[in-house]
């Protein structure tokens, strides 16, 4: 059986990135506002920002899924890298004391 290399930075690294992805993804349909305001009426038509609002519905509905299935990843990568940081630090603690240290 391989064993798994996850540098504990590379870990801290994913929680941030997933965290801002996260945010990123929460926040994007409060710009959807922007963007019909932006295409406006061309030619006092309602069809490009009828089409681009249903587009941005169809969006919203899988940005949330995505955002579910991040956040479980992320609470996973948090709570690992709690975890070894926390082993590390009661490691640490019972190396200097001479104690022996937890076992994994």
């Amino acid at each position: 059986m391989n064993d798994v290399l996850i540098k504990y930075d590379e870990l801290g690294r994913l929680v941030t990135r997933l965290a801002a992805i996260i945010e990123e993804f929460e926040n994007a349909g409060d710009r959807s506002d922007l963007i019909r305001d932006a295409i406006g009426k061309p030619w006092d038509r309602r069809e490009l920002p009828d089409k681009a609002g249903e587009s941005e519905s169809r969006w919203d509905y899988k940005r949330g899924r995505l955002v579910e299935s991040l956040s479980t990843i992320h609470e996973a990568a948090d709570g690992l890298h709690k975890s070894f940081e926390q082993f590390d630090e009661e490691a640490a603690s019972k190396f200097e004391s001479g104690e022996q240290p937890p076992k994994s």
